[in-house]
């Protein structure tokens, strides 16, 4: 007996571990009906539905003071408090999500909400001349070539707001529908923990930031400013940067990517050039997960940089890093992986 009891205790915490490792607390609370939205620059969420929850998505938990435990909580635990159920009972039902027969849709306990007032989304306004902050911080600072920005700017991918600040807007059925903001300088305000970031209120995360060349080939990068680093690259080694097409999903959820590919049908190949850390690591599993799961049969290649991410590889590549530029096998390793 002591035996089968141990050997059943083995596969249980297998079980959780899988379900911990591979089920997205954020869209898991979407398909139980919630409405995360990003804050603090993105780097968590908050539920529409529950003002005093916090979601985190690169621990996969959350937290919510209204249930009196102050613990940092997983899906497990979510399950289990939406629909009403045992700690086992929530085991078993994500076990079945894992093996693609989840029961989860139908809630044992109904709650009502009312539903969300959702903020129009509009941008803010452009600055009237020459794009200054935008170009100066983007060329100079981030080491973007000077055709690249003026080709975002011209094809209304990238403009300068009244404040200075570079503002990246997304697209979707040829209108604006998502915009993320950031300051044109990487000097940390006084008060605050980083650069200034901000996603503007009703962007809808569903589509996040894409340019469309009508490629069969994908880039996907985790912030668009790696994508443009991409196509600089691409342009200093006699590569034509057109001959793909970008995503920048500016956060966890992978949803940009499914959108994307489920209206463009001609991809055929895609590269995950999420960043190269441990979140970075995550996303990408996620991404080959999701797009098998979208039913994609092309190409999937993971191209993590050589640093952090893909403008860290260009300043060294632009010899602007010149503590980092003097590593001679490492600028030669990045300029091999950028031809393909």
């Amino acid at each position: 007996m002591r035996t089968i009891f141990i050997y059943g205790a083995i596969n249980m915490g297998k079980t959780i571990d899988r379900i911990l490792a591979n089920i997205d607390l954020l869209e898991y609370m979407k398909d139980c009906g919630y409405t995360p939205y990003p804050m603090g620059n993105g780097t968590y969420y908050g539920l529409r539905e529950h003002g005093s929850v916090r979601i985190y998505p690169e621990t996969n938990t959350y937290f919510h003071p209204g249930t009196g435990d102050n613990r940092r909580l997983n899906v497990i635990n979510f399950a289990q408090w939406h629909y009403g159920i045992s700690n086992g009972e929530a085991i078993k039902m994500l076990a079945k999500e894992l093996n693609d027969s989840p029961d989860y849709k139908v809630s044992k306990v109904k709650r009502d909400y009312k539903a969300p007032e959702k903020k129009p989304f509009e941008l803010p306004e452009k600055c009237t001349g020459r794009y200054k902050h935008v170009f100066a911080y983007l060329t100079q600072t981030r080491c973007i070539s000077r055709t690249v920005v003026s080709d975002m700017v011209k094809r209304n991918y990238l403009y300068e707001d009244i404040r200075g600040n570079a503002s990246f807007v997304g697209y979707h059925d040829g209108k604006e529908c998502f915009c993320f903001q950031r300051g044109c300088s990487d000097k940390i305000p006084v008060g605050r923990e980083r650069a200034f970031t901000h996603i503007v209120s009703g962007s809808d995360f569903e589509y996040a930031w894409s340019v469309c060349n009508n490629s069969n080939k994908l880039f996907v990068t985790e912030a668009a400013i790696d994508s443009m680093s991409v196509m600089t690259m691409f342009e200093m080694h006699n590569f034509n940067p057109k001959d793909y097409d970008y995503v920048a999903t500016f956060g966890p959820s992978m949803r940009p990517l499914t959108s994307y590919i489920s209206s463009h049908k001609n991809i055929n190949t895609i590269y995950l050039g999420f960043d190269n850390d441990e979140s970075g690591n995550k996303y990408r599993a996620r991404a080959r997960k999701t797009l098998r799961n979208a039913g994609y049969e092309g190409k999937i290649i993971d191209k993590a940089p050589h640093t952090k991410d893909f403008n860290e590889d260009l300043k060294i590549l632009s010899n602007q890093n010149n503590a980092i530029s003097q590593n001679t096998s490492l600028t030669q390793s990045i300029e091999r992986m950028i031809p393909r």
